[in-house]
């Protein structure tokens, strides 16, 4: 019952929250391309993930966008950092983006390393375009 008490108080507050402002981050790389919608109501919230690499694709929704199937596991976001892990449906970290974020007056970069098991690592450029 108490469970059911808490999700009812999430719902009631999610829903008495601002707009749900939902952006794309796209980070790049030399053969790899990470596109990621999210949200940001308190926190960090990936809505979509689409990973390209070595010539294969992940995405968290296959009904959508064909690929194999992952899930975002772990996401941290602060002012000046961004982690994300991708799962397998048996919650198997397969995958890690690590982002950096640094600005200077009004100008603003990010990027950082992206990994994913059997594949490879790269550096990837995340900053908004100009």
């Amino acid at each position: 019952m108490r469970k059911v008490a808490v999700a009812v108080l999430l719902a009631a507050g999610l829903a008495a929250s601002p707009a749900f402002a939902t952006v794309e981050i796209v980070c790049t790389g030399q053969g790899v391309s990470i596109d990621l919608l999210v949200g940001h109501v308190d926190l960090l919230y990936i809505d979509r993930a689409i990973i390209e690499a070595g010539g294969k694709t992940w995405t968290s929704q296959p009904n959508q966008v064909p690929g194999t199937e992952i899930r975002v596991g772990h996401v941290f976001e602060d002012e000046r950092q961004m982690l994300v892990d991708f799962t397998t449906d048996g919650a198997d970290n397969i995958a890690s983006l690590r982002v950096f974020k640094l600005s200077e007056g009004d100008v603003s970069r990010a990027g950082g390393v992206f990994q994913i098991d059997g594949v490879g690592v790269w550096v990837v450029d995340c900053s908004e375009p100009e």
